[in-house]
């Protein structure tokens, strides 16, 4: 990016979009807010090797007590990283060992793992075949969320799944509540699921089932989320 050094010259010089934005903060707020989050500078060599790992958490321990003396780092890496960092952390446990560090998969990888563990769940369950049957995707498609080959595609299937649930849970809650004798007072929803779950089988694996999905990435997504208004906004 180019601009111009003062609005009395045409010269010109390139200066990154970080400083650029920091000059114009500076002008504008008399006190800067701290931030919460840092870019440590990138470097140039292969970072799946042991070395470089060795090397990011020296640092991030060192910036760690600097700005927070006695808090436990938590790293957060890639999977091929993770597996370098732990088979450190468990060559060196004195040094790098996990009461010195926290290594994390990136958040990424943990949704993967969730919704893969989903679909183990939900293999000749009849889910897929419901979602073809229901013309939201394809049978091949469907199939491929049981592995979350596609991430965004599978989570939106699981979401769409949820509100349909939830639907239906409402509606048999619904029935059943119609369908008490009279001044006979009728149980709350929390209440009647758990009676369900505990007498029916099928209510109580589809019960789990979406609670599992709706912990997973629907509260990721939707911060405040409340399922009966994402349902009304999917449909």
């Amino acid at each position: 990016m180019s601009i111009a050094v003062s609005a009395g010259t045409d010269d010109a010089c390139n200066v990154s979009w970080s400083a650029f934005h920091a000059n114009h903060t500076a002008a504008t707020i008399s006190v800067s807010p701290m931030t919460k989050s840092s870019l440590l500078p990138l470097f140039p060599e292969d970072a799946a090797t042991v070395a470089m790992i060795k090397h990011s958490l020296d640092i991030l321990k060192k910036i760690t007590d600097l700005a927070n003396p006695g808090q436990t780092p938590v790293v957060a890496v890639d999977q091929p990283l993770f597996a370098i960092a732990k088979k450190i952390q468990w060559k060196w446990p004195l040094l790098y060992g996990e009461g010195k560090f926290v290594i994390l998969f990136g958040g990424l990888h943990i949704e993967l793992a969730a919704l893969r563990t989903l679909g183990d769940l939900l293999k000749c369950s009849g889910w897929t075949s419901a979602l073809v049957q229901a013309g939201v995707v394809s049978a091949g498609t469907a199939d491929s969320f049981l592995s979350a080959s596609h991430i965004t595609c599978t989570r939106r299937a699981h979401q769409i799944t949820s509100c349909a649930m939830y639907q239906c849970l409402q509606d048999s809650y619904q029935d059943n509540v119609i369908s008490l004798e009279e001044g006979k007072e009728a149980k709350s929803l929390e209440d009647w699921c758990d009676q369900q779950r505990s007498t029916i089988q099928m209510f109580k694996f589809w019960f789990t089932v979406t609670t599992t999905a709706n912990s997973t990435n629907i509260c990721a997504f939707y911060p405040n989320w409340q399922l009966s208004t994402l349902c009304t906004v999917t449909n």
